[in-house]
């Protein structure tokens, strides 16, 4: 993927950008496990323009030799990570499918097998009414973070119909990745059929 060099999304979910809150944004894109035929589509998670699974790879070299851990990482499905099919980005009780033993969330899966308790990126999240609170981000070697959103913009870019509307608009403007027309039509029509279904 390329990345551009700094820009901003035009505010064109509404929301400011600064307020002194951390930015989350979403992109849904293709994604081929291994152990799998078919491609699934995945939510790649970027906190203030920058892409989580490559914050952690970063850290993770310098351990990988010596605790052999893949570097592998896919973002959960669209149905398990967005709104308001499922809550795991926000709702940390028993019914979430990707929380660990320690009460953290998995925010990512393995990209061989798909399984978030193969290779994952765990986050303790607390929730107020007016931010989102992401803390002891990784392992304590790969540890970052800790980030604060506005749970506003949060909870608007975590939204189903939303989420593939932004990631068609950055495909077709080159922010975060490159210009793709194809996955700019697929993530449009997503987010129509999403639309016509109400949700």
């Amino acid at each position: 993927m390329l990345m551009r060099k700094k820009e901003t999304f035009h505010d064109i979910d509404g929301l400011l950008d600064s307020n002194g809150f951390d930015r989350l944004d979403v992109i849904i894109r293709k994604h081929r496990f291994i152990e799998t035929d078919e491609p699934w589509l995945v939510c790649d998670l970027y906190i203030n323009g920058k892409s989580l699974i490559k914050m952690i790879r970063k850290k993770e070299k310098r351990f990988v030799f010596a605790r052999k851990r893949s570097l592998g990482y896919a973002g959960l499905p669209p149905e398990n990570a967005l709104l308001p099919e499922n809550a795991t980005f926000i709702d940390t009780d028993d019914r979430n499918l990707y929380l660990s033993p320690d009460g953290r969330v998995q925010t990512v899966v393995c990209d061989a097998c798909g399984e978030a308790d193969c290779n994952t990126i765990p986050v303790r999240i607390t929730v107020t009414d007016s931010h989102v609170l992401w803390t002891e981000i990784g392992t304590p070697e790969t540890k970052i973070g800790p980030f604060t959103f506005d749970r506003r913009q949060y909870e608007q870019v975590l939204d189903y119909k939303t989420a593939f509307y932004r990631s068609a608009y950055f495909y077709s403007n080159g922010i975060y990745v490159r210009k793709n027309k194809k996955m700019m039509q697929e993530m449009l029509e997503k987010a129509l059929l999403a639309g016509q279904k109400g949700e």
